[in-house]
């Protein structure tokens, strides 16, 4: 007789294990949770690992269906209640324990502060008295009346006393700044040589023009002696070194010539430079002296005592030059650095050079540092300088163009 077919509750049965005692006996120590999974709209039952069926553990009387055991248990009466507490186990997750908040009882204060005590309000007490004393007329102290009048009458008698004094201290003031004003007007019209210069511009400038184009077109040396300066006191050397410019007669300065004006001591000169109808070029000393403009010739030229060439001869001793000196680091065992300071001695119509040697501690030496600017450390400094020299040979071992600086003459190449 065939077997019949398992129905689909035999079949479930069987697929799930029911009918295996192992799996209808729950245990007590491994209950079963229900876990709410997160993403799942229904709830699974997490069944527990079947055991070894070698030992047969001690069960209760055989139930059908599933056990759920509560997951807490009854504390004692004993204990004291702890706070409350939600335990949510979910798979995958831990244990999130929320803790209900818990109303602290108040603690009184100890320090209890004393009632409040009304009291009437200042403003309404001042409003008050003042509508009780306005319209009143108050009085003052006689005593104060005649104080106050008495200081009154006390500060207009100093005034008065004292307006004279101040009047007279005024003036006297006045008086001495337009005195001080006078002098400095004084001494700037009669002493300062730039003044004459800058107030007449036109006439100056005529004054140069006529007096150097009467020289520049001179073909002879009585042509241009009315305008050379000291010319009776040069005339010999003037006879033996004057030269001609050899210009048209109708020559006559460009507006593009370069004039500056300078000093020396209380007499004004002007310095002019050009070209020639040549292409060389010129640099002509004018001083106005005795009223009218003369050329400087010796100034000029840079003309001295001696020639440079003269100056490098071993029997000229001593000599009297126009150079452009500049400082210079050149010193050898004759002129050492600790007892000399050197500079360099040339001239603008040659290409010859000197070298002159300074003692320290000299006058001449103390004149140079001052015309140099040597003291000065954030000053600019001039690099070179005009000016007119007394040189003297140097001592045993110098070469003849070392020469030693007695005496600065002048700043510049115009004599004084």
């Amino acid at each position: 007789m065939p077997e019949p077919r398992p129905t689909a509750e035999t079949q479930t049965h069987d697929a799930l294990g029911w009918d295996d005692p192992y799996f209808l006996e729950p245990s007590e120590e491994e209950p079963v949770h229900i876990l709410l999974p997160q993403g799942l709209p229904q709830a699974r039952a997490i069944l527990p690992e079947p055991r070894s069926k070698i030992v047969e553990p001690t069960t209760p009387p055989r139930t059908k269906g599933l056990r759920i055991a509560p997951g807490n248990s009854s504390r004692p009466a004993s204990e004291p209640a702890a706070k409350p507490r939600i335990q949510i186990t979910e798979h995958g997750k831990g244990v999130i324990r929320l803790e209900s908040e818990e109303t602290h009882p108040s603690v009184a204060r100890g320090d209890s502060l004393p009632p409040l005590q009304p009291r009437t309000s200042r403003s309404k007490d001042h409003a008050q008295k003042f509508s009780a004393e306005w319209g009143k007329i108050g009085g003052h102290s006689t005593r104060w009346v005649w104080r106050a009048g008495g200081g009154v009458l006390a500060m207009v008698l100093i005034g008065l006393a004292i307006q004279p004094l101040l009047v007279d201290e005024d003036q006297d003031r006045t008086a001495e700044s337009y005195q001080s004003l006078q002098v400095v007007d004084d001494l700037v019209a009669v002493d300062d040589p730039m003044v004459y210069f800058s107030e007449n511009p036109a006439q100056v400038l005529n004054e140069i023009q006529g007096t150097l184009e009467t020289y520049a077109r001179a073909r002879t040396l009585e042509e241009a002696l009315p305008v050379i300066r000291n010319a009776d006191a040069l005339k010999d050397r003037l006879t033996k070194d004057w030269r001609s410019w050899n210009v048209p007669t109708n020559w006559s300065i460009s507006n593009s010539e370069e004039i500056s004006y300078a000093s020396v001591g209380k007499l004004p000169y002007a310095i002019i430079m050009g070209t020639r109808p040549d292409f060389s070029r010129y640099q002509v000393f004018l001083v106005r002296e005795h009223g009218r403009m003369q050329v400087d010739w010796e100034a000029t030229l840079g003309l001295g005592s001696k020639t440079f060439e003269e100056m490098k001869s071993p029997a000229t001793r001593m000599g009297e030059m126009r150079v452009i000196m500049a400082p210079i680091s050149y010193y050898s065992q004759t002129f050492p650095e600790s007892q000399y300071r050197a500079y360099r001695l040339t001239s603008n119509s040659t290409d010859d050079i000197l070298w002159g040697y300074v003692p320290n501690g000299s006058p001449a030496a103390a004149a140079l540092a001052e015309i140099f600017n040597e003291q000065a450390v954030f000053s600019d400094k001039p690099d070179q300088q005009s000016m007119r020299l007394r040189l003297t040979r140097g001592p045993a071992g110098a070469s003849p163009n070392q020469w030693v600086v007695l005496d600065v003459l002048h700043k510049g190449w115009v004599t004084p």
